[in-house]
């Protein structure tokens, strides 16, 4: 079991028809929720009888020492990735949800070429805010995410604020460099951003030898350690282990489908934002127009009231409505 947990109730501890080897877990401390489940008798039932429990992070293990259970510093189990035979290094740097003010700068340094990425699929976005769910089918994004691992691996450096780019780029022997922006769960870091060149946003612009693009530092190898000893207690486990990530589709291909499902999703998005555009317009429109007739009914009362004041009876009955106001 490898995994940050957990986003939904229900889903902790597994079921009891599960033997599993936790190898690798980040509990997220900052939900009441998550910590409510992990402390719950059935969970630490649970983690005694198949520990030692592995923590992807520090706090993880603190948390776990604080409750008793027996567990140890796993790390992540991408750091056991292993590299593609057929991907060669190339002169080309690859960015990956960083800020535009971190590229633009790169663009200043280097003259090779920057391939800036997202590690997030798109969201189907015909469904509503509170049930949107990803563009892509499980299959589809298995097969973009190991595209991307070839896209790192092939790289000259990669620079990211994303763990999960990071971690695997040490097992690619890739450069890296982790921007450290995040504000939220940054718990999940601790312990493993020592394993990695990490910097803040601010530091990196103004000290850019910390990490020169054009001749990036090799990697600490402090990460083997823990990437040996996962791939031993994984290979005791189930008896077997993979040497090699392989090529297994036509990336063109699947890539061009990709592409066509995205552009009908943005196109399908745009009809049907259009269609609400021209609602509202037509809305605001339809108003207006009894704005406006409110707004005609009000000058014709104006203008009754002016001509009213304008009349010689109202000039001759004024002194009547001066004593009538006194009288009040």
């Amino acid at each position: 079991m490898n995994g940050w947990y957990f986003h939904y109730e229900g889903t902790w501890p597994p079921s009891d028809s599960i033997d599993p080897l936790i190898a690798s877990i980040h509990i997220n401390l900052n939900d009441e929720k998550v910590i409510n489940s992990f402390i719950s008798d059935e969970s630490l039932e649970y983690m005694k009888r198949h520990g030692p429990v592995g923590a992807r992070d520090m706090s993880t293990l603190n948390f776990l020492k604080d409750n008793n259970i027996p567990s140890y510093f796993s790390g992540c189990l991408t750091l056991t990735l292993d590299k593609n035979p057929n991907i060669k290094k190339q002169e080309y740097i690859v960015t990956v949800d960083v800020p535009k003010e971190v590229i633009n700068f790169l663009k200043t340094k280097t003259n090779k070429k920057i391939y800036n990425v997202t590690q997030m699929a798109p969201l189907n976005m015909n469904k509503p805010n509170e049930t949107r769910i990803s563009l892509y089918n499980s299959k589809e994004k298995f097969i973009l995410a190991n595209g991307l691992l070839d896209l790192y691996q092939g790289a000259s450096c990669v620079i990211t604020n994303r763990l999960h780019v990071a971690l695997p780029c040490l097992a690619f022997d890739t450069p890296v460099l982790l921007i450290n922006n995040y504000t939220y769960d940054v718990d999940r870091f601790i312990g493993l951003n020592n394993l990695l060149r990490n910097t803040s946003l601010d530091e990196y612009i103004s000290s850019y030898e910390i990490f020169d693009i054009n001749n990036p530092p090799e990697n600490k190898k402090d990460y083997l350690k823990l990437r040996n000893n996962l791939m031993d207690q994984c290979k005791k486990f189930t008896g077997y282990i993979n040497n090699e990530r392989k090529l297994f589709i036509n990336y063109d291909n699947f890539y061009i489908s990709l592409i066509s499902k995205t552009s009908q999703n943005i196109d399908n998005c745009f009809r049907k934002n259009n269609l609400s555009y021209k609602k509202q317009i037509n809305d605001i429109k339809s108003k207006n127009k009894k704005i406006y007739r409110q707004n005609q009914i009000i000058l014709k009362q104006k203008k009754k009231i002016q001509n009213m004041e304008l009349s010689n009876s109202w000039k001759l009955t004024k002194p009547l409505r001066f004593l009538k106001n006194i009288l009040k």
